[in-house]
């Protein structure tokens, strides 16, 4: 279906504390209720221990990995515009 485009099947190294011990911005963290490459559980858990500085962990219901169509795109979508408004409005 998309021949041109590569993808590993390994998902990315896991980020660790040290490695953003400088990062200071607000975060919104969205994750896929189906997702492939891990547990929406442990993303949440993740988040809390990463950073300091969330926003929101939000985990979009019905979604898979690429969840950007459809309903849960549009869930999504709002998530990300009510994150970039608040900041502006800060």
């Amino acid at each position: 279906a998309f021949s041109h485009i590569k993808q590993d099947p390994i998902p990315p190294p896991m980020a660790r504390k040290a490695e953003l011990a400088d990062y200071h911005a607000s975060t919104l963290v969205l994750g896929a209720e189906h997702e492939v490459y891990y547990l929406p559980t442990k993303l949440v858990e993740r988040s809390f221990e990463l950073f300091n500085n969330l926003y929101a962990v939000t985990i979009v219901a019905n979604s898979g990995h690429t969840y950007l169509n459809g309903p849960s795109g549009d869930v999504f979508r709002r998530h990300v515009r009510e994150f970039f408004l608040a900041g502006i409005e800060q």
